[in-house]
């Protein structure tokens, strides 16, 4: 009984990942699913790009990923009800994502260039347009 409720919970710490692959941190599952949801249309670059400011932004604000991406008015498919969980084919594609060189510097805002130019870009430095967002540094 005992073996079997361990292994019930070394089970729940994996993030209900299949056998064949390898741990996976919550911070990939975050990490995967804002890459996507902002920048699937766009490609790898794309991708890269928003990964690049989501990684920035992490660092300015000394938080982790899922915190950055949960923060009140930050993703409008997260406020809208979308779920952070476990999608052994978008860990896949940030594993992709993650082997590219990074596209963007000293980016921690960004938005679609099908938005509306949203107030706070004013107030931010330009970085430059990326495969349909537009990037600003906050910190300058």
């Amino acid at each position: 009984m005992r073996w079997i409720l361990c292994l019930v919970l070394l089970q729940a710490t994996t993030l209900d990942a299949p056998a064949s692959v390898p741990r996976v941190s919550m911070e990939d599952v975050c990490l995967s699913h804002v890459i996507v949801k902002e920048a699937q249309s766009q490609g790898l670059v794309g991708m890269r790009s928003v990964l690049d400011s989501v990684l920035y932004r992490m660092k300015v604000r000394k938080k982790d990923a899922c915190s950055v991406i949960t923060e009140k008015f930050q993703y409008s498919w997260y406020r809208q009800g979308d779920k952070l969980k476990y999608n052994e084919k978008l860990l896949r594609i940030l594993a992709r994502v993650r082997m590219m060189k990074p596209v963007v510097v000293r980016a921690d805002f960004f938005h679609s260039e099908m938005a509306e130019r949203p107030n706070w870009s004013r107030e931010y430095r330009y970085r430059g347009k990326i495969a349909g967002h537009y990037f600003y540094d906050s910190q300058s």
